[in-house]
């Protein structure tokens, strides 16, 4: 398909989002514990949400659930100075290629890209991204220089932290339901500790170490937690909502399926 053709698919599709809602729930995995990402799985398997995953590491929970078809799965590389992933651009590729090889969708840890990095990972049959983030912001998903798609993110739990905003579901609904396309981006730890703001889960970062925090057990995420309001009541209650008026949710991968066939 030439650039124009791409184009034009992508523009029909910002047209059907002019009348349609859509949602994408996704999660950065962020080198989570086995069990945070367990936990974090099951949470949206229950409510019957598709996930897309952004893997960053080796997990043989991820690849289990992945090999289930029970998530999607899409590239979450680290390409900041002392990556565990690899030294260079093309090896930190390399490194998450070697490891979840079907993937076409990626978002960069701290949403780091430069023009080099799209073009590798393009020619890697990496065709869309989720490393634009809005906040709150209803942006289509555009054609980028590089041919990829990408979709922007609406709303992601560290955004809402770092803004201090509440977590009165129902005075952000009119916003969420309203037509275009809704990609959310949650973190298992954020999630799972159901932060109430950043200094929360900053302390508790602080208080391990990071073999402590990568292997964090369901019996010390369960004493961590958070009990009031938090990113995890506000994810279920707006999930709750979206549930109710029967809205549309997608994975990532088919909705770029959907553009490019229509």
């Amino acid at each position: 398909m030439n650039a124009i053709e791409m184009i034009e698919k992508t523009e029909a599709f910002q047209n059907k989002l002019a009348s349609e809602c859509i949602f994408c729930v996704t999660t950065d995995l962020d080198w989570a514990s086995e069990t945070a990402i367990g936990e974090t799985f099951r949470f949206f398997r229950e409510m019957d949400i598709p996930l897309t995953v952004f893997a960053t590491h080796d997990s043989a929970v991820v690849k289990a659930a992945a090999g289930a078809n029970e998530i999607m799965l899409g590239w979450h590389p680290n390409f900041m100075p002392g990556s565990s992933q690899g030294n260079s651009y093309a090896e930190i590729i390399a490194f998450l290629d070697n490891l979840y090889p079907h993937a076409r969708g990626f978002r960069s840890h701290r949403y780091y890209d430069v023009n080099d990095i799209l073009e590798l990972l393009y020619d890697y049959g990496i065709f869309w991204d989720s490393n634009v983030c809005t906040f709150m912001q209803n942006i289509p998903p555009f054609l980028h220089r590089s041919g990829m798609i990408r979709f922007p993110i609406f709303w992601e739990d560290g955004a809402h932290l770092l803004n201090q905003c509440d977590f009165n579901a129902k005075s952000y609904l009119e916003r969420f339901l309203s037509p275009g396309l809704r990609v959310i981006n949650i973190h298992p730890m954020h999630l799972m500790i159901n932060s109430p703001d950043f200094k929360y889960m900053r302390n508790i970062k602080n208080s391990v170490s990071r073999e402590e925090w990568n292997a964090m057990d369901w019996e010390t995420i369960n004493k961590l937690k958070h009990n009031g309001e938090g990113i995890a009541t506000f994810i279920a209650d707006i999930i709750t909502a979206i549930k109710i008026r029967d809205i549309k949710c997608m994975y990532l991968d088919d909705l770029y399926e959907e553009i490019i066939t229509e």
